[in-house]
């Protein structure tokens, strides 16, 4: 099997003229590789993706854990990943509420129309928005 030159792949590519004159006329220019290097480039790909596989289940090759297992190997560290993912969680749901906040200022009731969905044409107050914040399917 050919050994695989990515350098040589990389050079030839960079080197291909998106189209090229052929024939009389333009066509899309492609860059020639042997079956050994197609060969050689699947087993990188498929070494590449075993070594993957087995840092995702052995942890760190020397032996050391991670951030993560070192912070969930004592009871203070739960408690402190706890703590992070609950305070991840509040402010995402803070977050919300702003953006629900956002929409009720835009549709705002004056003279019984909504302000935001008037501007087109007449409707009435409580608009199908503030209805669907409100949860009222109508």
């Amino acid at each position: 099997m050919t050994d695989l030159n990515l350098e040589e792949l990389k050079q030839a590519a960079e080197e291909a003229q998106p189209f090229m004159l052929h024939g009389g006329g333009m066509e899309p220019a492609c860059v020639s590789i042997s079956a050994g290097q197609v060969l050689a480039l699947i087993a990188r790909i498929e070494w590449l993706e075993k070594r993957w596989e087995d840092r995702k289940l052995k942890g760190r090759r020397d032996g050391r854990k991670t951030l993560i297992e070192e912070m969930e190997s004592t009871p203070e560290g739960r408690e402190r990943m706890r703590n992070a993912r609950y305070d991840i969680a509040y402010e995402r749901v803070e977050g919300l509420h702003a953006s629900i906040q956002r929409v009720r200022d835009l549709h705002w009731e004056t003279l019984g129309e909504c302000a935001a969905c008037s501007l087109d044409s007449s409707t009435p107050h409580p608009c199908p928005t503030i209805q669907a914040l409100e949860g009222d399917p109508k």
